[in-house]
């Protein structure tokens, strides 16, 4: 067994104290894995939740698999697919992988031909799960990404993924307007980031380490959220793309090569801090957008056309067994484990502390100001005071901020009240 560290340990600690709760939906479970699970083994229990999946293992199917419209081109991409953790890998295991593969993604165009198209690139999406999952838990997660997160890149045609990559020079327009006009000088559009959205980076990402985190954080977000991701990316490496000559040729190379050594959890909390300010109906309509029911992930989790939805998935719920199963998992994590199965011994001070902790009430700490503290850490330790990232945690978004925003119709009541009384006394 791996040695264990503090990052898993806080998740174990996380999830038994959600899991004491009598219901969890599936927003209190994203926001534990959006901040990255430790390994495979939770991802086997989490993934399914994180998509809405229940009794993955009593799951059954039974849509026969013939020959679809695109079959000859998934099986093009899929004898080409060559996974990044293969090597001492025999051709035979392979070609069974492939095979699999092939099947899994056979299914649901078979079973969806009507409203959905494939796309080069839904194969890498798909063997990233047939990675950590068998064929048939693989196809019923790669059936609802496509279904909930990527039913945009599968319409008729690429209008609205078109549309949707446009956000990404949007928002870098929002937080350097320098850096925007360098990449429009040097002619370059956004279809660099075609292959990056398209596979949510799996395609161009390298380590299997970082694919596995990117997909964590995708699945617990909005289906846009790597449009954003991508953005922020763009925006952390601003200084060095600005250094490149600016043409066409050099700064598309420059941007290439920003998904070999990206700090992707720098470059997550900055998606993430945008995502806040400039959520995708905002965006949109600010690009005067017209947004109309092809845009299915504007809507999400409201995807309209698709009876087995339940109720927008929010008040998706994990049940009994579930929780039971997530339990024992998390008890054997325990065992294995000397440090989480005892607490170590505690003197009287220690005990009295310990006392003093538990009596005291902790204030919840909202979303946003938790990464904006998480931010300016990031930002003060990397960057000089004057780059552009810094305007995502300037003191306007402070907490004083935040609260006049939320509570800003009962504070105006309370001031209209407040006159009255001095007026009519």
């Amino acid at each position: 067994m791996n040695p264990i560290d503090s990052t898993q340990i806080k998740l174990i600690k996380e999830l038994k104290q959600l899991l004491t709760q009598e219901k969890i939906t599936l927003e209190q479970i994203k926001e534990i894995a959006t901040n990255g699970l430790p390994n495979n083994s939770y991802r086997k229990i989490l993934w399914p939740i994180l998509l809405g999946i229940e009794n993955i293992n009593e799951k059954n199917d039974s849509t026969e698999i013939r020959y679809h419209r695109d079959t000859n081109q998934v099986k093009q991409d899929v004898d080409r697919c060559l996974w990044k953790d293969s090597l001492g890998w025999s051709e035979i295991k392979k070609t069974r992988k492939r095979e699999k593969l092939q099947r899994i993604i056979d299914k649901i165009m078979c079973k969806y031909e009507s409203s959905l198209y494939y796309y080069q690139g839904f194969h890498e999406v798909c063997s990233v799960f047939l990675t950590i999952f068998g064929e048939k838990k693989s196809f019923f997660l790669s059936e609802n990404v496509a279904l909930y997160f990527m039913h945009d890149n599968m319409n008729k045609n690429f209008n609205v993924v078109l549309k949707y990559l446009d956000i990404i020079y949007a928002l870098i327009l929002h937080i350097d307007p320098n850096l925007h006009k360098f990449l429009q000088d040097a002619s370059m559009n956004t279809f660099f980031a075609t292959s990056w959205v398209l596979t949510w980076f799996s395609h161009v990402v390298s380590e299997m380490k970082s694919i596995f985190r990117l997909f964590d954080f995708f699945l617990s977000e909005h289906p846009l959220m790597p449009y954003y991701y991508s953005a922020a990316l763009i925006l952390y490496n601003n200084n060095l793309i600005q250094k490149c000559e600016c043409s066409m040729s050099d700064v598309f190379n420059c941007l290439q090569s920003l998904v070999t050594e990206m700090n992707v959890e720098d470059v997550i909390l900055i998606a993430r801090k945008l995502m806040q300010l400039y959520p995708p109906k905002v965006i949109l309509e600010e690009m005067k957008v017209q947004i109309t029911q092809e845009f299915h992930s504007v809507h999400f989790p409201i995807l309209k056309g698709f009876d087995k939805i339940q109720n927008d998935m929010i008040s998706f719920e994990i049940t009994v067994d579930a929780k039971n199963f997530l339990l024992q998992f998390l008890d054997n994590q325990d065992s294995d484990n000397p440090i989480l199965q005892k607490k170590p011994p505690q003197n009287t001070k220690s005990k009295l502390i310990a006392f003093v902790n538990r009596r005291k009430k902790k204030k919840p700490i909202s979303k946003e100001l938790q990464i904006n503290k998480q931010l300016q850490k990031v930002f003060s330790s990397k960057f000089e005071k004057n780059h552009p990232l810094f305007v995502l945690v300037k003191p306007s978004q402070s907490w004083v901020y935040l609260i006049l925003q939320r509570f800003k119709i009962i504070i105006l009541i309370f001031i209209i009240i407040l006159f009255v009384f001095f007026f009519l006394y």
